[in-house]
């Protein structure tokens, strides 16, 4: 485990990240902070491949808060020799969308 975050859990091409919200996860109105859900989707991105993520964009579509789990899932949507396309998407435990996470990634460059 890694600042909260579950790795290694990739399955059948999926990179996989998983994070239990705690207490200093929460901002200021007492719901995980947007920076957490970017870094659980960024974790998961990174599980998928050796890659670096670039280039990247975040679109919060829902909230969650202290005890949620957040499941991000990662897939390939494009696949280059040097660049792929990533998307990733992070769900509370009762399946509802909180955030999706699009970029690119420049291949074997960790």
């Amino acid at each position: 485990m890694t600042a909260g975050f579950d790795l290694g859990m990739q399955k059948a091409g999926r990179g996989v990240a998983r994070l239990v919200v705690r207490p200093e996860h929460l901002n200021f109105l007492e719901v995980t902070h947007g920076g957490v859900v970017f870094g659980v989707a960024v974790a998961a991105a990174r599980d998928l491949t050796d890659g670096r993520l670039f280039d990247c964009h975040l679109l919060l579509t829902g909230r969650s808060g202290l005890g949620d789990t957040l499941l991000a899932t990662a897939t390939l949507v494009t696949e280059g020799r040097t660049l792929s396309g990533v998307r990733v998407e992070v769900r509370r435990d009762d399946g509802r969308l909180v955030g999706v996470l699009q970029g690119e990634l420049i291949r074997g460059s960790r």
